[in-house]
């Protein structure tokens, strides 16, 4: 077949293997978290406050240490529910909303559900009552697999529309303040999923198990960042403690190519977290000593991490076509 043929047959996959999943349960279950975060937003009011240490506004017994300093602000949840004393302004306060929902709701948590709730895909079209009638048709199998991911991966990225624009013009209704660059986090959780979502089509084209997509992407998961944040305290280890030694050049060249060979999650919160100014609020995974050090030394470059992280989703999707290649039905 020529190209434009291939071209067409590839959005025709894509697009239909889109309106499959959003005729599908799982649709309803990302829809109806969309759906929390965005109430949630809608029930968050801020007031006051002033950028200040902790250390400055109290006392060790809890009393204000500067009686004549502004009180600190208010941050109220669950439209009116819940009322909690902060010690920022309210711009930073909104920012640490952001932070939240964008590295831990979404990217992290909502990461791993969506890699779940979307593993039985791929091994549904596998099964021989569905693949024998497409597989017979005069396209090479690799693009039916390709059409098939791509069509998951659109599906993944209109729900990060949905979660970051829907928080977005929520919490910024509510509190006048609008972090722009929280939106950064739509094509940074898409380009997450897409690398870790290919090894789960590996694993799908491999097992043809729901069941093993799950297990394998979770495994993958933990161990990509395991490695990730291990290299990082690695780098960091003479800093640690007058007891602590570095590593040996073997080892080191073990970590690293570890390192640049799987995907790199503790890489993409960093990279989330700096746009959203992360450097102001103690509690994020910039700001772990560990971290900062082994940045500081210079165990961190978001381009050629990204770029590395994408070449491992091109590697898998590489093997799982050629493996589906080789499957007989």
């Amino acid at each position: 077949m020529n190209a434009p043929s291939l071209l067409y047959a590839l959005r025709w996959l894509t697009r239909d293997t889109f309106r499959q999943a959003v005729a599908g349960k799982v649709f309803w279950l990302m829809l109806g978290v969309s759906a929390l975060a965005i109430v949630f937003c809608l029930g968050v009011g801020v007031e006051g406050g002033t950028i200040r240490d902790e250390g400055e506004l109290y006392t060790p017994d809890g009393k204000l240490a500067m009686p004549d300093a502004p009180s600190p602000g208010t941050l109220s949840l669950f439209f009116g529910a819940m009322n909690v004393e902060i010690a920022r302004d309210r711009t930073s306060a909104v920012e640490l909303i952001h932070l939240v929902l964008a590295s831990w709701v979404a990217g992290a948590v909502g990461l791993l559900l969506t890699l779940i709730w979307t593993a039985s895909f791929v091994p549904d079209f596998l099964q021989p009552t569905s693949a024998t009638v497409l597989l017979a048709k005069p396209l090479p199998r690799w693009v039916f697999l390709a059409g098939k991911y791509l069509g998951v991966v659109l599906f993944v990225a209109f729900h990060a529309v949905l979660f970051f624009v829907g928080t977005w013009l929520a919490l910024g209704s509510k509190t006048g303040i609008w972090v722009n660059s929280y939106l950064v986090g739509i094509p940074l959780l898409t380009i997450q999923f897409a690398v870790f979502y290919s090894f789960s089509v590996l694993v799908a084209v491999s097992w043809r198990s729901s069941v093993a997509c799950v297990l394998g992407v979770i495994l993958l998961w933990a161990a990509s960042f395991g490695i990730n944040y291990g290299r990082f305290t690695a780098m960091a280890m003479p800093q640690l403690g007058s007891q602590a030694r570095p590593l040996s050049p073997a080892t080191m060249t073990l970590i690293d190519l570890a390192y640049w060979m799987l995907p790199k999650p503790a890489d993409m919160v960093i990279t989330l977290q700096d746009w959203l100014n992360a450097e102001k609020h103690s509690a994020t995974l910039r700001n772990a000593p560990v971290v900062k050090d082994a940045i500081a030394r210079g165990a961190y470059d978001p381009l050629f991490s990204l770029l590395s992280s994408l070449g491992f989703g091109i590697v898998m999707l590489g093997l799982a076509g050629a493996q589906l290649a080789k499957v007989e039905y």
